[in-house]
């Protein structure tokens, strides 16, 4: 028998899958109320700090945006029913209807996207030629995610396909994230691909003077020192000191989005600040934050570009999602009704970051593909943000508090 497709998931990613529509629909559950902005916020916010908590590594620089993650795994969420549906609203925090919440972000989006720096993010659904979706599923996602459906034959010439939406997302980031679907993540049973990228360039708004970057002492991995380009500069902004670490925030032209460094006390401190963020840390981070007149800032230059796209099933079964990557037991009748029925066969995320003298440049994409048959430092005592050892940073929507990437550097070089 021939095996039905995987469906593909992504942050800049896409979902396929192929078989014959089943004459009844699935009703969609209906058990929650209607997710406003700030909810979505919200949930963006948790699963970042628990995602980021199960991915990253503090012996290596990392970046990554969960906000791009859950919006991959939500569309997939609205084509779930049963208990499938049930662990994806318990591992993405989502209740009810959320399709316009996301949609309230995509508004909010643009408006930052006006206020003076680059923030986009868009969403495509790669589908086989030959499938017929569920009709209101479709609706959902095109009208609440902005997603356009997009045929293409997974069927017919897979790597071709692969191709084509790598090509899709590498447009969508400026060239920033490459082959976010790897060899061999999509073939003939492939029927759709879901898929989101975000893209963010932004100037500080007090720019870092270059003349004065110079090579300063960095403690690696907590350990011995090397020297790397190191930027500085003293500036009035919003600073705290707090149990373990010092935080300072990095405002981008239009001061509407900022990036907040978060620099643990010990310079072997970083493994401890990742293991426990939880759903109160930003805000505990962005609360304490106060206005200083003349704080000194010395900080890296930085590039995170991974090698390859990380695979999420380990991570998402982590936190709890489990029937929807399970062969003959996920329940995704609401994408399209088909026998053997779909499941997720895996999902793909990369990430972009650097940070220079004139500002910030990161990007992200997610791919999550279902299938229906498996196949075989001292203490401070002044107003200085020092990151001269591993540290963590974030950049936010500062009138919202929606986090759009998180990362850490262990290493600058």
């Amino acid at each position: 028998m021939k095996r039905i497709p995987s469906l593909v998931l992504a942050l800049l990613g896409a979902v396929g899958c192929a078989g014959a529509r089943s004459e009844e629909s699935t009703t969609p559950p209906t058990a929650g109320e209607t997710m406003s902005r700030s909810d979505v916020t919200a949930a963006s916010n948790q699963l970042t700090a628990e995602l980021y908590r199960t991915i990253a590594d503090p012996t290596h620089n990392g970046a990554a945006s969960p906000l791009s993650v859950l919006t991959a795994f939500a569309m997939a969420r609205e084509g779930a029913r049963g208990e499938t549906r049930s662990e994806l609203d318990r591992a993405l925090h989502l209740d009810g209807d959320a399709g316009p919440g996301f949609g309230a972000i995509a508004t909010r989006i643009e408006e930052l996207n006006a206020s003076g720096v680059t923030l986009r993010t868009a969403n495509r659904v790669f589908v086989e030629a030959s499938l017929s979706v569920d009709a209101a599923y479709q609706s959902s996602l095109e009208t609440d995610y902005r997603a356009p459906f997009e045929p293409v034959s997974f069927m017919g010439d897979p790597d071709e396909a692969r191709t084509h939406i790598n090509d899709w997302v590498l447009g969508q980031t400026n060239d920033r994230i490459r082959d976010l679907l790897p060899p061999a993540s999509i073939d003939s049973d492939t029927r759709l691909v879901l898929t989101n990228a975000v893209y963010f360039l932004g100037t500080w708004r007090d720019a870092f003077d270059a003349e004065r970057t110079q090579p300063l002492p960095f403690f690696a991995n907590g350990g011995e020192a090397v020297e790397v380009p190191t930027m500085q500069g003293s500036r009035a902004m919003r600073f705290a000191r707090i149990e373990g670490a010092t935080v300072g925030e990095l405002v981008y032209t239009g001061e509407r989005v900022s990036m907040v460094v978060v620099v643990p006390e010990a310079r072997d401190g970083l493994g401890a600040l990742l293991a426990g963020l939880d759903e109160h840390s930003f805000a505990r981070f962005t609360d304490a934050l106060a206005p200083r007149p003349n704080v000194v800032v010395k900080l890296p230059r930085f590039r995170i570009e991974p090698a390859g796209s990380l695979p999420l099933r380990t991570p998402m079964e982590s936190l709890g999602v489990h029937l929807a990557f399970q062969d003959g037991s996920a329940d995704l009748t609401g994408i399209a009704d088909v026998r053997p029925p779909l499941f997720i066969a895996n999902g793909y995320h990369r990430a972009f970051v650097e940070v220079n003298e004139e500002g910030t440049e990161a990007a992200a994409a997610t791919a999550v593909v279902i299938s229906t048959r498996s196949r075989p430092m001292e203490p401070v005592v002044r107003d200085e943000l020092i990151a001269d050892h591993p540290f963590f940073f974030f950049l936010r929507d500062i009138e919202t508090g929606l986090v759009l990437f998180v990362g850490h550097v262990t290493d600058p070089r």
